[in-house]
């Protein structure tokens, strides 16, 4: 069941509050959903649709994102207010977390027309085999380039479970990992306990470096 603050505008449903987003006609062009007990702390806003670098996030009639008010800061330098499910309008707090620059656009939204459903793979036409690389982290600088090419397989499921473990490898749990159609994580969780205490599985290590993984020289 929902119900409607006539002042505001807002739709309560469960737990979670539907928050209009207005033209400078004042017309509804879309809605944001945010926590419910964040009700009395978005209340005094009216709020508007803002795009910023193709993503769209809320922005309040004070100029500041809705993500901003209810995490109650602006990000740190070198770190951004991220949505874990990169949807900028879901600002419940249980989506939102303060991580670095890296991560947050490791968190990305798969772009359309891409030669694979998953993550971190594309299909090379020549050989119909399934590449599978992910882009560096400064920690791993010395060891790697910006981008590691992890490896070429016959299956695209098995191109996507290689990203997945070296996503964990770098990124640890803020990492987005591929799932099924069914939404469920490729790797299972006892995979994703063992690469989180142990790093990456035997076969999925590069045991051998090659050039275009080779840090640049200075």
């Amino acid at each position: 069941m929902k119900l409607k603050d006539l002042n505001t505008g807002f739709l309560f449903e469960g737990d979670i509050i539907k928050i209009p987003l207005r033209n400078s006609l004042k017309n509804i062009v879309d809605w944001a959903t945010a926590s419910k007990e964040d009700y009395n702390l978005l209340k005094q806003y009216t709020f508007c649709l803002s795009i910023q670098k193709n993503k769209i996030y809320a922005k309040s009639n004070k100029n500041t994102s809705m993500h901003e008010i209810v995490t109650g800061q602006k990000a740190p330098k070198g770190y951004k207010i991220d949505h874990q499910d990169g949807n900028g309008l879901n600002n419940r707090r249980e989506n939102l977390r303060i991580v670095t620059n890296g991560v947050n656009s490791h968190n990305r939204i798969k772009k359309k027309g891409c030669s694979s459903k998953y993550y971190g793979v594309t299909l090379i036409k020549k050989t119909k085999k399934w590449n599978a690389s992910i882009k560096n982290v400064k920690k791993y600088y010395h060891l790697y380039s910006k981008n590691i090419h992890i490896g070429n397989y016959m299956e695209e499921i098995e191109a996507a479970k290689a990203y997945d473990s070296w996503t964990l490898y770098l990124h640890g749990k803020h990492g987005r990992l591929n799932v099924d159609d069914n939404d469920n994580p490729l790797l299972s969780k006892k995979e994703q306990e063992y690469i989180l205490e142990n790093g990456l599985p035997k076969k999925y290590k590069r045991t051998k470096k090659r050039k275009r993984d080779l840090p640049k020289k200075v």
